[in-house]
């Protein structure tokens, strides 16, 4: 029987949408990141208790590409979520995610990695 780690979820769901970039966004720091729309079609690195938009995917310059939809993994901050429920996230301090139960937005949550900080949701 193979575990986990043996199966691919990359690119299920997937939808991308390019913006354009406000405020710090650097390429090979902030990919994998939490984002935030904080302005007409604009993207931010997520701050804590803000909504969360996706993940960033790309960064072009003054363009990035965040996923908006479908299977995604990102950090998280604070109580893990539980796998198999459908946990109300919102953005988190330094790009990451936290449970919020009062403000957050519902995602399945399809796998925690406690060792690594890491959540992998479905949207």
């Amino acid at each position: 029987m193979s575990g986990w780690n043996d199966i691919s979820v990359k690119g299920i769901g997937e939808i991308l949408l390019t913006l354009k970039k406000n405020g710090i966004i650097t390429a090979g720091t902030h990919e994998g990141m939490a984002a935030k729309i904080p302005a007409n079609k604009e993207v931010a690195v997520g701050t804590a208790d803000t909504p969360l938009a996706g993940k960033i995917k790309a960064i072009n310059g003054d363009e990035i590409t965040v996923q908006i939809a479908g299977i995604m993994e990102l950090p998280y901050t604070g109580t893990a979520p539980t796998v198999g429920t459908y946990a109300k996230l919102e953005c988190g301090a330094g790009g990451a995610v936290q449970v919020d139960v009062t403000n957050g937005k519902e995602f399945l949550v399809l796998d925690v990695d406690a060792t690594n900080s890491k959540v992998t949701i479905w949207k």
